[in-house]
């Protein structure tokens, strides 16, 4: 899985520091909201259509968890 740019974007994290992937994303204008988008692999899509569940982990490093969507892409949302 790999994050990738979307329609919307509008700043990169992680760009120009090597020991991370640059991740495209939406900050809201109120910056109380990021949004990112990812591409799964064809092996990834295959295993999802088999376990219908998605894993997901989030550094809150000491902190409280934050409030966390997952969704679906839509077609019409590519581009």
């Amino acid at each position: 899985m790999k994050p990738v740019n979307f329609r919307g974007n509008n700043t990169v994290y992680g760009e120009g520091q090597p020991e991370y992937q640059p991740l495209p994303a939406r900050l809201s204008k109120d910056e109380k909201v990021v949004t990112t988008v990812w591409e799964l692999t064809p092996e990834e899509l295959e295993e999802i259509k088999v376990t219908r569940r998605v894993k997901i982990k989030q550094g809150v490093f000491g902190e409280p968890l934050q409030p966390l969507k997952v969704a679906v892409l839509k077609q019409h949302e590519l581009y």
